[in-house]
């Protein structure tokens, strides 16, 4: 196994793993219960990190990481509300009419 992605937020490391995981790249998070340990230990040292099964797959899942940990891009703005949404929604969460392609 090869550790291919960390972070301070647990919820990054499982975002990462279901994209990689929706990708049929077998992967597994580890020491996400290490911030009790903060103090004690270094803080980069208990950051929940994240590890592929299949160790050819490598260069795949780097490239998945770097595409899924990009932002969106610019947020839109609802012709339907006005509303201003978050780039990586394609529906207006107050009105639910669509993204304008």
């Amino acid at each position: 196994m090869l550790k291919v992605y960390s972070s301070p937020v647990g919820t990054s490391v499982h975002n990462i793993k279901n994209v990689l995981e929706a990708s049929g790249i077998e992967c597994t998070v580890r020491g996400e219960n290490l911030t009790v340990g903060v103090g004690e230990l270094p803080p980069v040292e208990c950051w929940a990190e994240l590890w592929i099964v299949d160790e050819s797959r490598l260069k795949e899942a780097k490239s998945i990481i770097s595409g899924a940990d990009q932002p969106a891009g610019d947020p839109w703005t609802c012709a339907g509300c006005n509303e201003r949404i978050e780039a990586e929604f394609g529906q207006c969460w107050n009105c639910q009419t669509h993204r304008p392609s």
